[in-house]
């Protein structure tokens, strides 16, 4: 289905202009692990065909889609449904590209409130909230025109009973909403994909590999050494965006620097990469699983609390301790070699 859709995608391009815009979504996101190093910002694309045809949003920010929780054995789309039905419902079609997704999860509590809602009424609403936030930097809509067009059942999705609005821990995504310019994107798109290999050192991934339990193709030398095929890209939009094209789950300090990078063999991609008034993106898990991409120094399969209880363990679904050096070397070694 996936590959059927890219074909009819190409097949029925059409020319038209492509708006940029971004807002901080740091009430809805939160990281899990220490330290706590984000990207806020959720980043808009809008392609507006000239024909007059459907837009499309293209949002990009790094969550882990699991408002459902743990508890389902269902394999599901999770928010990101009620996102796209949201902006269905507006006239838009919607593409969701995960970023900088590293340990990063949603955070229901900006959403739900403390309102006496389950897991999937949470769901619905966290999804309908992101895509009428979406549908506001697109649109440019500021704080009255969204309470106008909700008064009149316009545009944006409502799941806000009568008993809600009442309560008083319940909170209206749009209040102190401040309206978002989108900029237009020049019509420059360069990209480049590379092929390379990377060190297998985290066992558990190479017992994947000799059990055919995971998806990626992986090497063996005489000397026991183990390597995955996987693939890098760079990408650029316009003359001020940049996208990192990771195969893996980055943390957000391979981007922006953090206190944890002091001993880290590479700069961030920030340092290495923007020129002055550039945005950096990262659209990660593209066309590969490697895992968590953590700094090299901050690597670890367990860290025990005080206590003795699990902090995290989230070393064990890594390729392995050196897969940021690995990977972002090779993306750094890359974006220089077309500089």
């Amino acid at each position: 289905q996936t590959a059927a859709a890219v074909k009819e995608a190409v097949a029925s391009m059409t020319t038209g202009k492509l708006e940029y815009a971004k807002t901080d979504i740091s009430d809805y996101v939160r990281d899990r692990t220490d330290p706590d190093i984000m990207l806020n910002d959720a980043y808009c694309l809008t392609f507006k065909p000239f024909d007059g045809s459907a837009a499309t949003i293209i949002s990009n920010f790094g969550v882990h889609p699991e408002c459902i929780g743990y508890g389902t054995q269902l394999i599901t789309s999770d928010f990101v449904f009620y996102t796209e039905e949201t902006l269905n419902d507006a006239g838009y079609n919607y593409m969701f590209m995960e970023g900088a997704v590293g340990t990063y999860t949603e955070d229901q509590h900006y959403s739900n409130d403390g309102l006496d809602l389950d897991r999937v009424e949470s769901t619905v609403r966290y999804g309908h909230e992101i895509g009428n936030i979406l549908l506001a930097v697109a649109t440019g809509m500021n704080e009255a025109e969204i309470a106008a067009a909700y008064a009149a059942g316009e545009v944006y999705t409502n799941d806000y009973t009568a008993e809600m609005l009442e309560s008083e821990d319940c909170t209206v995504w749009y209040e102190g909403w401040t309206a978002v310019a989108a900029q237009e994107v020049e019509p420059i798109l360069n990209i480049r994909l590379q092929a390379m290999q990377v060190a297998v050192t985290n066992g558990v991934y190479k017992a994947f590999g000799k059990l055919s339990l995971a998806n990626n193709v992986m090497y063996e030398d005489e000397e026991g050494n183990v390597t995955a095929a996987t693939e890098i890209g760079y990408m650029e939009l316009g003359q001020n965006i940049k996208v990192v094209l990771c195969p893996g789950e980055t943390y957000a300090e391979l981007i922006v620097g953090g206190e944890n990078m002091a001993d880290f063999a590479l700069d961030c991609a920030y340092d290495v990469m923007a020129d002055e008034g550039d945005d950096i993106l990262v659209f990660d898990l593209m066309n590969d699983a490697l895992g968590y991409i953590m700094a090299d120094n901050d690597f670890v399969f367990f860290r025990l609390k005080a206590d003795f209880s699990f902090a995290d363990s989230w070393g064990l679904t890594s390729i392995g301790a050196n897969a940021a050096s690995d990977i972002y070397g090779a993306i750094y070694n890359l974006y220089n070699s077309i500089r």
